[in-house]
């Protein structure tokens, strides 16, 4: 064989040998498929979550499942003293967790998963069993798509992409129901305010009115304004929402601003509001109005919620069994909690009997000299009288049968972030 053959021989052997370590390193880096769920342990357990832990650097949430005499069990927020979890959002997490499904392995280098978002500054989710026994501890990454997801165990090097969406709020109240208290203003019937140094406003409904609502005690040479104002009052528990929640004990409550709603079937709502440093805190409790009196006690916090009444309290009237019902469920949800309210509804519920009066006419030596003649009255005539009655009465039902439960409903199905994509496009 002479040298010209022997080199073109090396040649292709080299070339062969080049080519089938390049197919086996191309080979070995080839995405491993994977089927199955990536958590079965969980999948199988799923009933068994009692404890969930939801981490990063700079914030936590921890949930917990509190077993109660009243309702057997119930999941609440530790950190904000016990409150009650809205269940169905948590459920809807822990189920997806459960149900994320491999697609196919990823790295198991550290210094690549800060790529897919893995690493441990990554947001944490650990769920246990009521044994403290882990059955969930994985770090969520990056999406990929519209169902894909960068995963990986805490305790294991090998990241995986996973089939599944998986929402957890980062805020403690979005685990929570906000909503504190909401009542039809067709029911209210009368509002009055007792502010600590002993002033009393007092507004109720004038039916086919305009206002609707009427300011009772107008001193005498005073008016009623016209904006408003009665009626902000009037419909201040149509619809309320907190921004904080705390033990009702947290909050001092020797200086309040007392509210007192009555409604047409006789239940009575107090609402008792404390100033603090970080806002109005608001607490509340029921009675009937025929049962428990002119002033209907606030409901003691630190009672159990299955004390039997006293020996000596008054029978609820037979004509009024769901009131006093209504009255008995309130107590039990509210009793235990303050709730600090947005600045916008405290101030509806501090208003003063001036805030509910036309202005005083300026005083004659204090008018300029041209108006110093009497001026004679003028009268306005408002042909649009029964269009803007018939239009105030149309929103208000509109607001309450249509709008509001559409707005409920949009909570309720959209997801946290989807809802943040949709407010920072608008």
């Amino acid at each position: 064989m002479d040298a010209k053959r022997l080199a073109s021989l090396a040649l292709v052997t080299a070339l062969v040998v080049v080519g089938a370590w390049m197919a086996q390193k191309g080979s070995s880096h080839a995405p491993e498929r994977a089927e199955g769920f990536f958590l079965p342990e969980l999948h199988e357990g799923v009933n068994d979550v009692a404890g969930l832990t939801f981490a990063r650097d700079d914030w936590m949430i921890v949930a917990a499942l509190e077993l109660t005499t009243a309702a057997g069990a119930r999941w609440v927020l530790p950190q904000k003293g016990g409150y009650p979890i809205d269940f169905e959002k948590l459920r809807k997490a822990v189920v997806a967790t459960s149900n994320l499904e491999l697609r196919e392995a990823m790295t198991a280098r550290p210094e690549h998963y800060a790529k897919l978002g893995v690493d441990e500054s990554a947001p944490r989710l650990t769920l246990r069993d009521s044994t403290d026994a882990v059955l969930a501890d994985v770090f969520l990454g990056e999406r990929k798509g519209t169902d894909g997801l960068y995963v990986r165990r805490a305790s294991q090097d090998q990241s995986w992409l996973v089939r599944g969406r998986v929402e957890l709020p980062t805020r403690e109240l979005d685990w929570v129901d906000t909503q504190v208290i909401q009542l039809d203003t067709e029911r209210v019937t009368t509002v009055e305010l007792t502010h600590p140094d002993g002033e009393r406003v007092s507004v109720e409904k004038a039916e086919g009115e305009t206002p609707p609502w009427r300011v009772n005690d107008i001193p005498e040479g005073r008016e009623q304004a016209p904006a408003g104002a009665a009626s902000g009052l009037g419909a201040a528990f149509a619809w309320v929402s907190f921004e904080d929640v705390a033990p009702v004990d947290s909050v001092d409550w020797s200086e309040v601003i007392r509210a007192r709603f009555t409604l047409e079937d006789g239940l009575v709502v107090l609402a008792d509001l404390a100033q603090r440093e970080d806002g109005a805190w608001l607490r509340l409790s029921a009675g009937v109005q025929d049962v428990v009196g002119p002033e209907p006690p606030v409901a003691d916090a630190d009672a159990e919620e299955t004390d039997p009444p006293a020996a000596d309290a008054p029978e609820a009237d037979a004509e009024t069994p769901d009131v006093a019902q209504e009255a008995a469920e309130l107590n039990a949800e509210h009793a235990p909690w303050a709730y600090k309210l947005p600045d916008f509804k405290a101030q509806s519920l501090t208003k003063r009997l001036e805030d509910m009066l036309a202005p005083l006419p300026a005083a004659e030596d204090d008018a300029p000299e041209a108006l110093e003649a009497e001026t004679p009255a003028i009268t306005v005539r408002d042909p649009l009288y029964p269009w803007n009655k018939a239009m105030y009465h149309f929103n208000d039902k509109l607001y309450f049968w249509l709008l509001k439960p559409v707005a409920l409903g949009y909570r309720t199905v959209m997801p946290t972030k989807v809802r943040s994509w949709i407010k920072n496009f608008f």
